[in-house]
C-alpha cells in the first residue's frame, strides 16, 4: 500500500492512475481543469480524524473514473467524507463501490453509475443540484434531485440502509425517468417523474 500525506491536487491535462494497489489519502483531493483521477482495480482510502475533514472535488471539466474498485473510510475508524462535483465535472463508476462519502453534484455536472453501489454497508446519499445529471443503471444508490436536477435510472433496486432515509426524493423542478427498477420509497413535490416497468412502494 501507499500512503500519501497533505492534498493530493490534479491539475492541467495530468492524468492520476491508482491501479492495482491499495493508496491511502491522508488530506483533500482536487481534480480540476480537465485533469483525469483512474482508480483502476483498487482501493482509495480516505483517512481522517473527523467527519468531514477531508473531501474529494472534481471541479471545471475534470473526470473521476471509478473501475472496478473501492473508494472507503479505514474499517478501523470509519469518518463520512465529501465527494463534491462542481461546473462540468464527470464521474464515472463501474462495477464499483463507494462508502462513507455524501455526494454533492452542482453546476451541469454528470453522474454516471453502472452496477455500482453508494453507499455500501454505510454512509450518506448523493444530492444533486443545478443542472447536474445522473445516469444509473444495475446500481443501488441514494439519491436527492432538487434545483432543476435530472435522472435516468434504469434497472436499478433502491433500497434504505437506514430507516431515516429516503431513497429517493425529487424537488425544485428536478426531472426524473425510472424504468425497470424497483423503489421502496418515492417522495415528490415540484417536479416531473416519469415511471416505466417499475416497482414503487410508495409515493407521496
Amino acid at each position: 500500500s501507499q500512503l500519501h500525506k497533505g492534498d493530493l491536487i490534479i491539475k492541467g491535462n495530468e492524468v492520476f492512475v491508482i491501479k492495482n494497489s491499495m493508496y491511502v489519502q491522508n488530506g483533500n483531493i482536487v481534480v480540476k481543469d480537465n485533469a483525469v483521477l483512474i482508480i483502476d482495480h483498487a482501493t482509495l482510502v480516505i483517512s481522517q480524524t473527523a467527519h468531514y475533514q477531508h473531501n474529494i472535488t472534481i471541479r471545471d471539466h475534470g473526470k473521476l473514473k471509478i473501475i472496478h474498485a473501492k473508494i472507503t473510510p479505514p474499517s478501523d475508524n470509519y469518518k463520512i467524507y465529501t465527494v463534491y462535483l462542481l461546473d462540468f465535472a464527470q464521474i464515472e463508476i463501474i462495477g464499483s463501490s463507494v462508502t462513507g462519502a455524501e455526494g454533492h453534484c452542482y453546476g451541469n455536472s454528470t453522474f454516471s453509475a453502472t452496477d455500482s453501489k453508494w453507499p455500501d454497508g454505510g454512509g450518506s446519499w448523493i444530492v444533486f443540484h443545478d443542472y447536474s445529471f445522473l445516469n444509473a443503471s444495475y446500481s443501488s444508490l441514494d439519491l436527492g434531485f432538487y434545483n432543476s436536477s435530472s435522472a435516468r435510472i434504469e434497472n436499478c433496486d433502491y433500497s434504505i440502509p437506514h430507516a431515516h432515509l429516503i431513497s429517493i426524493r425529487c424537488d425544485g423542478n428536478s426531472s426524473v425517468s425510472i424504468k425497470n427498477s424497483n423503489v421502496e420509497v418515492f417522495a415528490t413535490g415540484f417536479s416531473s417523474v416519469f415511471i416505466t416497468n417499475s416497482s414503487i412502494l410508495e409515493i407521496y
